[in-house]
């Protein structure tokens, strides 16, 4: 059964209104993905804009964001550096502002993302490409290729996977 997809609007770098598409899972775990990869100009990568993209849904959902996990999924949609059937998957880690539910120094956990959550975002993960095989790249793929997990660590980048269940 298809989830339901929403859509919640944040700032990109230029100030430009752009939307990432989100679906909650079990009442806890909200996913969500970039749209808009050069649509308002630069989108900006969801992963580095996560902490406006949790607070947009929050708002557009009236939840607190400290009683959810968010995780951002990040497809050709809102990168460049991803074709059409790849895909990142990353749970995020925020602290928040003193007692308000303002997220801020986000950090991310790789991991696996289960087929339902695939399926119901495959419009943004293949776009209007043929449909073939997945692929999972790892977020810091080329990205730190000097670095041991080690010392990705030590810079608030966790790489152990995670699993949640729809």
């Amino acid at each position: 059964m298809k989830t339901r997809i929403k859509f919640a609007s944040y700032r990109n770098c230029g100030g430009k209104s752009v939307r990432a598409a989100y679906a909650i899972y079990r009442n806890k775990h909200v996913v969500f993905c970039g749209t808009s990869n050069g649509e308002n100009g630069p989108g900006g990568s969801t992963i580095n804009y996560a902490e406006s993209v949790v607070e947009a849904i929050a708002l557009t959902e009236g939840i607190n964001p400290r009683q959810y996990v968010f995780y951002d999924l990040q497809t050709q949609a809102g990168y460049q550096s991803h074709k059409p059937g790849q895909f990142s998957f990353n749970r995020l880690s925020a602290g928040f502002l003193g007692i308000g539910c303002r997220p801020c120094e986000m950090g991310w956990t790789e991991g696996y993302c289960e087929e339902q959550i695939l399926e119901d975002f495959s419009q943004w993960i293949w776009g209007d490409g043929p449909r073939g095989e997945l692929v999972n790249l790892p977020v810091l793929a080329g990205a730190l290729p000097d670095l041991s997990p080690a010392e990705v660590q030590k810079g608030r980048v966790f790489l152990p996977s995670v699993t949640i269940d729809v």
